[in-house]
């Protein structure tokens, strides 16, 4: 009697594991930046990212690798959510800016709470450098403002590739940006995305530009911190400078490299979700190739290999996780945010379908009743997430 085989196990590996093996693949400089960051009580996984996070914004467009006829720089946005005081976001995020701005290779650009405000500042320093919040909520927020139309496509614009200059009119005088390397850290709580209208802001494509990271509880809890000696700053100082491209280049992808996201690629495609959950994921899968690059620049080479990109897949994996956590629990606790989101997803696909947004139409799709549905739409009305037509009964997504 023939043996039956045994399969072999699709266990999921948690996020926890993934943070160790990725932390297993980090180059020597990041042990060093550990040194002087600790001991503290930033967690785990808030030290990798803003380790990368920093990196990125050292490369800023000094270093790029082309996809058709772009050029992609390896700028990433990276979100740090958790509660208050839970992984010490804000401290995690200085230690990074702190180092930054001390090479004096790195534009640190200021937070700006209005559309000209950011365009003025991108182009006093070339359309480069590193943007920081310590409260996402607060520039969600402000996006809403009745002022700010637009203010949420031009920050998209910040991310993706440009194919031609972007112009403004700015004090009577037309100004532009030839290219935008704009790499971001921002720390928020989920309770402060919920209440500044997350789900318009992942439907509209914000939201899903950042990289996901939850801090969890901290090993030990430090009640005194010793002051590491100047020299080691300084030393760590000087090697982020070395590692500074004094010109641009290009990043190659191996045959092997480029297999390896394939491969990777074609394993997550078909699993990728509806809805909000998906405008996410067709990002995560692209994100990876910038963490390719950027452990390529790490290793001192101009060529990425299938090393490179198997480390930058556990990022993307570590990714994919978060924004599932983020989306199916931490955004969707109650029903009234639940029923919310389910208006928010009901508009996104009539729009998609190119037919009207009537309060008809998005009732039929939500099957809320007109009490609950009524209670939503007046709160996403209030919070600027969506407008409602003169005739009471179209709505339009912000």
């Amino acid at each position: 009697m023939a043996k039956k085989s045994k399969k072999k196990s699709s266990k999921k590996i948690s996020n926890k594991r993934l943070i160790e093996k990725i932390e297993g693949k980090m180059p020597p400089l990041y042990l060093e930046y550990l040194e002087l960051v600790t001991p503290s009580e930033v967690s785990t996984e808030f030290h990798v990212f803003v380790f990368m996070n920093m990196i990125a914004a050292l490369a800023g467009d000094r270093i790029f690798f082309r996809e058709g006829n772009e050029n992609f720089y390896p700028h990433i946005w990276t979100l740090l959510l958790g509660g208050s005081g839970v992984g010490r976001k804000s401290t995690a995020m200085h230690s990074a800016v702190k180092v930054l701005a001390k090479t004096g290779k790195v534009n640190m650009l200021a937070a700006k709470g209005s559309s000209e405000g950011f365009f003025k500042e991108l182009v006093e320093n070339d359309g480069v450098g590193l943007m920081r919040h310590s409260e996402l909520g607060s520039l969600l927020g402000a996006i809403s403002k009745d002022y700010n139309m637009g203010f949420a496509d031009d920050l998209c614009e910040m991310y993706d590739p440009m194919s031609a200059s972007i112009k403004k009119r700015l004090a009577n005088a037309t100004s532009k940006i030839d290219h935008l390397a704009v790499t971001w850290m921002a720390a928020s709580t989920p309770d402060s995305l919920n209440k500044c209208g997350a789900h318009s802001r992942i439907a509209g494509g914000f939201l899903p530009r950042w990289n996901i990271v939850f801090g969890g509880m901290p090993k030990t809890f430090i009640n005194f911190r010793k002051a590491k000696c100047a020299d080691y700053f300084d030393s760590f100082v000087k090697k982020m400078i070395g590692m500074w491209p004094v010109k641009a280049y290009e990043m190659k992808f191996s045959d092997a490299a480029v297999e390896c996201h394939k491969v990777w690629y074609d394993r997550k495609r078909p699993r990728m979700a509806d809805g909000l959950l998906g405008n996410f994921e067709i990002r995560i899968l692209e994100v990876a190739k910038k963490y390719a690059v950027l452990m390529a620049f790490l290793g001192g080479r101009k060529q990425v290999f299938e090393t490179d990109m198997a480390t930058a897949t556990m990022f993307g994996d570590y990714f994919f996780e978060s924004v599932r956590q983020l989306i199916q629990q931490e955004l969707s606790e109650s029903r009234f945010e639940s029923d919310c989101q389910k208006i928010t997803k009901a508009m996104c696909s009539l729009k998609g379908r190119g037919k009207p947004i009537t309060q008809r139409a998005v009732m039929k799709n939500t099957n809320l009743k007109k009490w609950d549905y009524d209670k939503c739409v007046e709160t996403m009305r209030m919070r600027g997430d969506i407008t409602i037509h003169d005739d009471c009964k179209t709505l339009v997504m912000r």
